[in-house]
């Protein structure tokens, strides 16, 4: 629309002979001034995505940095006996772990399990190895080690130490987790504590 403006009055206003014999030399400045503005307004449109972009890959990262905080702060309540750490679930939160349960339990029952632990393996710490956040979802890979003193998961005191690897999944919703996911090496941990695990015997 501006060239074709500029053009026309071109057309009109430019009478002199003078005039008319740089008439190619201004239409060329004008064709140029014309792609400039071009570029300039394409490239204001491009900034504004490249912005949005931008904006919306930094609020991400900081989303999933919380997130990774939220998990390291389960990790080091469950470290410092504090039972605070559960009030990073929401109520209605659901806890899944496979090995020792088939159906999914609530934080209570998780709490109630962890302060089984504390009670039997008075030493037992959890230390993250990895941990990798993407959206609202963070898993980490975590290794549990302790010295079992009392009775646990149905195995006599033993006395003896273990150090076992397993894996979290915490999704989380508005600053607190809905759902996680837990599995760990337990005939692993059952063997380090001298329970002698056997095949089953075949049926005749």
């Amino acid at each position: 629309m501006t060239l074709v403006y500029y053009r026309r009055n071109l057309d009109t206003q430019i009478s002199n002979p003078v005039y008319k014999s740089l008439k190619p030399v201004i239409m060329n400045r004008i064709i140029f001034l014309s792609m400039v503005i071009g570029l300039i307004t394409g490239g204001c449109t491009q900034n504004k995505e490249s912005e949005a972009q931008l904006d919306e890959f930094l609020a991400r990262v900081n989303l999933e940095t919380q997130n990774k905080a939220i998990a390291q702060k389960i990790l080091d309540g469950l470290n410092q006996r504090d039972t605070s750490y559960i009030e990073l679930y929401a109520p209605d939160c659901k806890y899944y772990f496979p090995s020792a349960n088939p159906n999914a339990t609530t934080r209570e029952d998780d709490l109630n399990a962890t302060k089984a632990n504390w009670h039997s393996i008075p030493d037992i710490q959890w230390r993250i190895e990895e941990m990798i956040a993407e959206g609202n979802m963070v898993a980490a890979r975590f290794i549990a080690t302790g010295t079992q003193q009392e009775e646990w998961s149905g195995i006599p005191p033993s006395g003896n130490k273990f150090e076992s690897g397993g894996i979290f999944i915490l999704r989380i919703e508005n600053g607190a987790v809905v759902e996680q996911w837990e599995d760990f090496d337990v005939f692993g941990t059952f063997m380090q504590l001298g329970m002698e695990i056997k095949p089953a015997e075949k049926k005749k």
